[in-house]
Formats: C-alpha cells, sequence, structure tokens
C-alpha cells in the first residue's frame, strides 16, 4: 500500500522495545546511509534485536535470509524486482519499504506493505527519504543523510538543493569539501568489499570528524585510486561522445564510485566502464553526468542479444553485466552506436 512519509512516521513511531528487527538495504553508500539511520533509529527506540541485512543484486536475496525471529522489517534503496517477489511470502510481518529507483509494473510491492515513494519530488535519494522520516531520532545524523544523497549523484538535481545547501549552510561548508568525506566513507565500504562489517563502522559513527578515525581501511582504497586514475589516462577508449575503459581493480566494489568520481570531469560524455566480476561475467558501469544522454537505453542497446547481458538503473547511472565471451563484441556495439538516438528530449 503506497503511503505518504507521515504514515511511514507513524509506523516507525509505533516500533516498540519488545520489537525484533531485521534491516535490509543496497551494498552502496545510498544504501548504507539509508540503513544506518533506520539502525541508529532502532538503537533509540531500544528494540530487542535489530540486524542488518546488506544485498547486492544477483548474489543474495531476502529469501535467503532466515527471518523467523523477526516481526518488524524495514527495507531501504532495493529496487522492486530484487525485493517484489519474497515479500510476498512475509505476510506475516510488519514491513516499511522506501525506494527511489523507477517502479516496476511487473513486479508490484504486495498490498500488505508499506510503500514510501517520494519521486514525486522527482530524484530523491533514499538516505534523504530516510533522514527525513527519522529527523526526530536522528537530527545529529543529517550529514549521513546527506553524504549518502551525494554518493547517489543527488546533487546534480534540483529538487535536492534545498536539502544540501541547508546543509552547507547549517556547516559552513560547500559540495567540494562535503564530497571529500562522501568519497573517504565510499573507501571504506569498499575495504570491506560493502560487508556488514563496514556498515557497522560507518553506523557508529556519530559526526564527520569521526570519519578521520576510519583512516586504516580508506587510505588503501585512496592509493588504489590514484593507481587506476593513472591507468585510465593511458588506457582510456573513445568513441565519440562514449569513453570506455576496462580495468581490472584490487577492490573488486571500485567500479561504480570510481566512474562516478571520474565522470564529474567531463559531464556532456557517457562513461562506460568495465570490470571482472565472479566467474565468467563482466560487470559494466554507466554514467552521464549532464543527463543529455540516456545511458539506460545506450547500455541496454549494446547488451541486447549478448551471452548474460543485462542492464537496469536510472537514465543517466546504470549497472549491468555480460558474459567476457562478449566484451569485445559489447565494446565493438558502443564504438559503432549513434548517441543522439539515446538523446534526451528538451
Amino acid at each position: 500500500m503506497k503511503v505518504t512519509a507521515q504514515q511511514a512516521r507513524e509506523f516507525l513511531e509505533e516500533i516498540k522495545s519488545e520489537d525484533r528487527v531485521a534491516i535490509f538495504t543496497h551494498k552502496d553508500l545510498d544504501g548504507f546511509a539509508a540503513g544506518g539511520l533506520f539502525y541508529n533509529f532502532c538503537e533509540k527506540k531500544k528494540c530487542k534485536k535489530i540486524q542488518v541485512f546488506i544485498i547486492n543484486y544477483g548474489e543474495r536475496k531476502i529469501s535467503d535470509c532466515s527471518l523467523d525471529e523477526f516481526n518488524v522489517i524495514l527495507i531501504s534503496d532495493l529496487a522492486p524486482s530484487s525485493v517484489a517477489e519474497d515479500l510476498v511470502k512475509l505476510d506475516d510481518k510488519k514491513i516499511l519499504y522506501t525506494d527511489h529507483h523507477p517502479e516496476e509494473k511487473e513486479y508490484p510491492i504486495p498490498e500488505f506493505v508499506l510503500e514510501l515513494r517520494m519521486n514525486f519530488q522527482g530524484y530523491i535519494p533514499s538516505s534523504r527519504t530516510c533522514f527525513e522520516i527519522t529527523e526526530k531520532e536522528n537530527a545529529n545524523l543529517k550529514w549521513l543523510g546527506v553524504f549518502g544523497t551525494i554518493s547517489d549523484m543527488g546533487q546534480l538535481y534540483k529538487e535536492n538543493d534545498e536539502f544540501l545547501g541547508k546543509y552547507y549552510q547549517e556547516n559552513n561548508t560547500n559540495f567540494e569539501k562535503t564530497y571529500s568525506f562522501v568519497k573517504l566513507l565510499n573507501n571504506v565500504i569498499l575495504f570491506f568489499s560493502a560487508s556488514t562489517e563496514a556498515f557497522y563502522k560507518i553506523a557508529s559513527l556519530s559526526k564527520v570528524s569521526d570519519i578521520k578515525k576510519l583512516k586504516e581501511y580508506y587510505e588503501p582504497v585512496e592509493e588504489e585510486w590514484t593507481k587506476l586514475e593513472k591507468q585510465f589516462k593511458e588506457k582510456r577508449e573513445n568513441f565519440g561522445k562514449i569513453v570506455y575503459f576496462y580495468f581490472e581493480p584490487k577492490y573488486s566494489l571500485l567500479k561504480s564510485p570510481f566512474i562516478s568520481g571520474l565522470s564529474g570531469n567531463e559531464p556532456g560524455k557517457v562513461y562506460i566502464f568495465a570490470v571482472p566480476k565472479r566467474g565468467n561475467l563482466i560487470g559494466i558501469s554507466g554514467r552521464n553526468q549532464s543527463r543529455e544522454y540516456s545511458v539506460l537505453k545506450i547500455m541496454q542497446g549494446c547488451l541486447s542479444g549478448l551471452k548474460d547481458g543485462s542492464a537496469a538503473g536510472h537514465i543517466a547511472a546504470v549497472g549491468g553485466q555480460v558474459d567476457k565471451s562478449d566484451l569485445e563484441t559489447f565494446k565493438e556495439n558502443l564504438r559503432n552506436y549513434d548517441v543522439e538516438k539515446a538523446r534526451m528530449n528538451g
């Protein structure tokens, strides 16, 4: 059942100390921030049990987790296709689901689940939504909602200007300074391969300055980032508006934040990065920070018909995969693709 932010707040306020809460969230910083805000909310409620489950698309599902002992489930930043079928089996639980991915008609959320979507306001990352519905209890953690929003490229959308601008003003800071801390937290997640260990280290931070305590985790990733930036400059391939780069990072999840960081230097270009995944799969990430082109349309078109080829996500930020036997074909498809076919109207 679709609910408003106020109804979601009322649901959360009814959580009691005797409740056992399972929190499901995505493996990136938007997900970690959103889940962290839920976690700290439940901590303040002194819930009897709180357990966090990190979901990585294609590798873990809700149905893989034992949930018999939990009576409340909170879900953030997980696309409908990754949760809908599993939620049908959980009608004995009280569930709040909040997400900002596009709705998928073929994957409806069950009516007994409270579904909060802020898409009517535009592109609102899950971490911002989770902060706004727990603000009373998490007033000191606005920075976490802001960091998650920026990590998911929320600063590119005018609907987040007021939320971010107010934070900058309140803390005498700006985007550049804030992003430097966002990058450090992303590095902590990468160091621990998006495990719950990384989640709890981030969720336990009470203020921005505490991030420095995690130096031993983010510095090695920073060194890897610097090395890969040099490789990118030397080995990038340019197909007109498309920039393609294949690399093999030491930290398997570096691909997404790396492409988000570098693509900001050329917002009018379409960046496509490829890295080895598990088995024979190659993970693909696409970005276009100017939002002139639908990266989703480009990647779906170039992956169509290829072995294990798929792509999903937002217009300007997409994730996908392909079997390594078809990687060169994918690359040729990119080389020959007419990006004007993917230009956004207006």
